[in-house]
């Protein structure tokens, strides 16, 4: 029974499990970051990029990493980020 006095029928996640979920999401994000990372510096080494546009779209590309993807993953899925979708995890109160 949660504060709302609403009886729900699901358990708690564990620790494991959302400390999984977590590490899914903080990989999917790395993996993101470095993929744009290395397509920046392609683009550097080919000399399509200046060193000021190539710091620019790299600092762009860790923000996007790191805050939009999450972000835009969220609100598409209704709240459930990559890891807890893979887990099976959901948030049921605004509390987690």
């Amino acid at each position: 029974m949660v504060g709302e006095a609403v009886a729900l029928d699901v358990r708690p996640a564990g620790f494991v499990l959302r400390a999984a979920g977590a590490a899914i999401d903080v990989i999917a994000s790395l993996v993101v970051g470095l993929l744009l990372v290395l397509l920046i510096g392609r683009l550097a080494a080919a000399g399509l990029l200046d060193d000021a546009s190539s710091a620019a779209c790299a600092i762009a590309a860790v923000v996007l990493a790191i805050v939009v993807l999450p972000v835009v993953v969220e609100v598409a899925s209704r709240g459930r980020s990559l890891g807890r979708w893979a887990v099976g995890a959901r948030i049921v109160r605004a509390d987690g």
